[in-house]
């Protein structure tokens, strides 16, 4: 089994000291083949409707194959991305392209699974094959992604050096949570909603995804986006895909559906709030992780499941992630479908948490950062014990995911959820997920296919605003006629030329010896064999055609003739025979010659003379079988005839 998931992203330098040993690849190491059946260092393609079919490229000694086809499922179908400078007033609709998502598997597993990222300058991800867990990411900061010169790091999870962390900062909480308890809780709460939900907590839970919101604050973007919009965005939607398939892979409980995400909405802060003096995206920086946090809840996250900020701070102690846990009491706030609550003078939201890839100064691979947001916490899951069935050693497959320790991904049990985590998440999904989780929706408009809530879809020329039928919100447009069916062709007028030189006759081309009212044939003379030749009825003989100058036409070189293939208006014979082939290598040979020969090697001589005498018995067998062939070779040329008509009329535009 084999678990891919890649995706493109900018980021500053990577701490190379983390990391053991890595091999360095250029863009130019990777290969694609595109639909258009191109092969290239580039991304290949060319035209709109082209999409990157595999990727090749070699690293540690062997070469890695990708199956693509296009991501499904991720992303909800009224996904929004929206990017905003100093001001929340201003947010601008961003054209993401989630047609640079595939889906992957390698080359003959069938069993593997994943997702993958191309741009025109970058590609790069994780995946897992063989029992290795492999990872792909930028070495330089991106300042060179325009000449396509690009350099990225491929190392193994094994190679992570994790025992230089292991000390006592290191060990401490590494993901905080903030129990509803410590907040004044006043519920903006819809009595109604919670005594509908009371319904549904003896049924078997059917919804089974959790929207999500993403938000990169200025810093994420400056240091994980490089200071692009796109690149900040592919990095959470990497992720995002990664968590996703984490929490499909496990079962909570046997009569529920395996849950997941779906991302709903992306913002991106390119640029610091200078006037804001508390907001989670101003200039001042916060080593207090709780008060960031509660800085973000203030926002109105009401509309999603979840909501999540990736930020690029260095918190106290060595935190690097934050979240409201859940509850599994239904009047609680806390985590999933929480409802705003009031606090104080404010409105807050609880279903909300944080992370950061930067830890005690040092930037976190993609490995390790991505077991940050897959924590359990914002399902109701607190830390593991550190001790007992929930905490095995790693002779029993490690610490599981919701050890209170940053783990490194290389243990089985890294990234599943222990006995004990199930059975927190399982309460609080049957308390609460009715709330808010929906089912999960595959549809998306760009992808060509007209599905639920569409009414038309064009691909990427939809997206981009060039279908004269069909909008960017695969709606159709006004006083649009539109079909799916291209309708049938008219047919040419009679005696219109068509191929070959043949003319056209109530929608049918006939072919150059139809249009005289012929039949095709094949001239049986070896000399005549390679001219276009026809016969004025079944009976009739077959012969060459004449020009109005009274002259044969030949047929093109190379192709097929009575007894082999044309050359310059001769047939020419693609095989010797073995008669031929013995004279031709006997014949300046002198008796003499021979039997000094023979005398001294008396067994090769008799071999020979054995062989001399069973060759000339297969020829007159082959050539009494060869005048049978070449009866069914003439019928079936005559057969091919029309099709090599049809190509020497058109060159000779007959």
């Amino acid at each position: 089994m084999m678990i891919i998931s890649c995706i493109h992203f900018s980021v500053t330098m990577i701490d190379l000291e983390r990391i053991q040993y890595y091999e360095k690849l250029q863009l130019a190491d990777f290969k694609y083949i595109t639909s258009q059946n191109t092969r290239s260092n580039t991304n290949g393609c060319s035209g709109l409707s082209c999409r990157i079919e595999s990727i090749l490229f070699t690293a540690f000694d062997r070469q890695f194959n990708l199956n693509l086809w296009p991501r499904s499922g991720l992303f909800s179908p009224s996904f929004e991305v929206y990017h905003l400078g100093h001001t929340e007033n201003k947010m601008i609709k961003y054209d993401f392209q989630v047609d640079h998502l595939y889906e992957c598997s390698l080359d003959g597993d069938l069993a593997s699974e994943g997702s993958f990222y191309i741009d025109e300058y970058t590609i790069l991800g994780t995946f897992e094959a063989i029992n290795e867990t492999y990872a792909i990411e930028p070495y330089q900061d991106g300042s060179n992604r325009q000449d396509g010169a690009s350099t990225f790091i491929i190392y193994r999870q094994r190679d992570l050096k994790y025992n230089s962390y292991n000390n006592s900062r290191y060990l401490s909480d590494s993901c905080n949570i903030v129990v509803p308890n410590s907040i004044d809780r006043h519920h903006i709460k819809n009595e109604e909603e919670f005594d509908d939900h009371k319904r549904y907590t003896r049924e078997i839970m059917e919804m089974d995804t959790c929207k999500l919101a993403l938000v990169a604050d200025y810093r994420f973007f400056n240091h994980i986006g490089d200071k692009n919009v796109g690149s900040t965005i592919n990095y959470m939607v990497h992720i995002a895909d990664r968590v996703d398939r984490m929490y499909r892979s496990e079962s909570f409980k046997d009569n529920m559906p395996r849950i997941g995400f779906q991302i709903s909405k992306i913002i991106v802060h390119n640029e610091s709030y200078t006037s804001a003096k508390h907001h989670y995206n101003m200039q001042k920086s916060l080593h207090d992780i709780q008060s960031h946090l509660k800085l973000f809840s203030l926002k109105d996250w009401s509309q999603v499941c979840l909501a999540h900020l990736f930020t690029y701070q260095d918190f106290a102690d060595g935190t690097i992630g934050l979240a409201y846990v859940a509850s599994q009491r239904q009047d609680t706030v806390g985590g999933i479908c929480s409802p705003r609550i009031r606090n104080g003078n404010d409105y807050v939201s609880a279903n909300v948490g944080l992370s950061t890839p930067l830890n005690w100064g040092k930037r976190m691979t993609t490995l390790e950062f991505q077991l940050v947001l897959a924590h359990g916490h914002s399902f109701g899951s607190e830390h593991d014990p550190l001790e007992g069935v929930c905490s095995p050693s790693e002779a029993k497959g490690g610490k599981y995911l919701m050890f209170p320790a940053a783990l490194s991904g290389l243990n089985s049990n890294n990234k599943l959820f222990s006995s004990c985590s199930k059975d927190s998440i399982k309460g609080v999904l049957q308390a609460k997920s009715q709330l808010c989780f929906t089912e999960r929706s595959k549809s998306r408009c760009g992808n060509y296919e007209v599905e639920e809530g569409e009414e038309c879809d064009a691909g990427i020329l939809g997206n981009k605003g060039r279908s004269s039928c069909c909008t960017p919100n695969c709606k159709f447009r006004p006083n649009a006629v539109c079909s799916s069916q291209c309708p049938q062709a008219l047919p040419k007028e009679d005696n219109a030329p068509c191929i070959g030189g043949g003319v056209c006759q109530n929608g049918i081309c006939l072919t150059f010896c139809e249009k005289y009212d012929k039949s095709p044939c094949i001239c049986s003379e070896d000399n005549i064999s390679c001219q276009i030749c026809c016969k004025d009825n079944a009976s009739a003989i077959c012969k060459p055609h004449l020009d109005a100058n009274g002259q044969m036409i030949s047929l093109p070189d190379d192709n097929p003739c009575l007894e082999g293939i044309c050359k310059k208006g001769k047939c020419s014979k693609t095989v010797q025979d073995f008669i031929t082939r013995i004279h031709s290598a006997l014949e300046n040979l002198s008796s003499r010659d021979v039997a000094e020969w023979i005398t001294n090697n008396i067994v090769g001589a008799t071999l020979i003379i054995s062989v001399l005498v069973w060759i000339p018995c297969s020829c007159i067998v082959n050539t009494v079988d060869n005048k049978q062939q070449k009866n069914r070779d003439k019928k079936r040329m005559e057969r091919y005839l029309q099709s090599v008509q049809a190509e020497v009329a058109s060159k000779y535009d007959i």
